[in-house]
């Protein structure tokens, strides 16, 4: 215990400053903090730009439209077959 001309006693405990709290460390630099790489965003971003900017740039989007239409129906065809093969080994 230290005395103060003011008369108040403290402890070496009460000089004391909590910890910092802990750093996060990220082992991935092309990343920021929170885990976000903005690179990809950015890159697709200039594409769109370009595509939308070209000539052509109708004809990309109707056929990127199509390859969606046709993978989604993909996965409609599959799952009705696995709804089939589920009620097969139900019954």
């Amino acid at each position: 215990n230290h005395s103060f001309s003011d008369g108040s006693a403290t402890s070496s405990e009460d000089l004391e400053s909590p910890p910092p709290p802990p750093k996060f460390r990220n082992n991935n630099p092309r990343t920021s903090s929170s885990g976000f790489d903005p690179e990809p965003l950015i890159k697709g971003a200039k594409t769109l730009n370009d595509i939308a900017n070209s000539p052509h740039g109708k004809n990309v989007f109707e056929n990127i439209k199509k390859r969606e239409d046709e993978k989604q129906s993909e996965i409609a065809q599959k799952t009705a077959e696995f709804n089939q093969m589920k009620a097969l080994h139900e019954a």
